[in-house]
């Protein structure tokens, strides 16, 4: 029960850092261009999550600082010593970026296509461009074929953009290099 508490606690810590990074570095620069509407929308079916994962964090925190038993034999354990020598800064920036590529991926592949559709010109560019470059940034091959038609629709609203045209080139050059077909043209919004 203990080991489960605790990868409890790490999961909700993980999706709330995660959902909080998303809001900040994709919903806010795409509220900016197409207005507030996309970002409320997606902050309302984002809260049960926020708030799941805040009462599972204080929940399993308060089970697993219980189950230390008195202070004296915690610092007498050596369990003590051990917590007051790890280097908090290193642990920290791990859940941090496993918070946000974790938690951006599951965010962006349930929430993003909804508001896309709703987003026209350059806000639907920059989700696009967000969505594109988490799956370009998992560095997984299966995964390229829908960073490739998400780089392809932000040409569709951004013609000039140089970034999208860059990766595009770079996957498909990808595809030729392993004798694979280039993966058609998306038919998403």
């Amino acid at each position: 029960m203990r080991l489960v508490s605790v990868w409890l606690h790490v999961l909700g810590i993980v999706a709330w850092i995660g959902g909080l990074a998303y809001q900040a570095h994709v919903l806010g620069p795409a509220a900016r261009r197409g207005g507030a509407g996309v970002f409320a929308e997606a902050a309302r079916r984002g809260r049960p999550i926020a708030w799941t994962a805040v009462a599972v964090v204080a929940l399993t925190g308060f089970y697993n600082v219980t189950r230390l038993g008195p202070l004296e034999r915690v610092i007498e354990s050596g369990a003590g010593l051990l917590l007051a020598n790890v280097d908090f800064d290193k642990v920290m920036s791990a859940l941090v970026c496993v918070a946000v590529v974790w938690t951006n991926l599951a965010y962006l592949l349930t929430t993003a296509p909804l508001l896309v559709a709703r987003l026209r010109g350059p806000a639907a560019a920059d989700a696009y461009l967000a969505r594109g470059n988490v799956y370009w940034s998992a560095g997984q091959p299966r995964l390229y074929k829908y960073a490739l038609a998400d780089f392809r629709q932000v040409l569709k609203y951004d013609p000039d953009n140089d970034e999208a045209r860059q990766k595009i080139d770079t996957i498909e050059g990808i595809y030729r290099s392993m004798g694979r077909p280039i993966p058609e043209v998306s038919q998403e919004p």
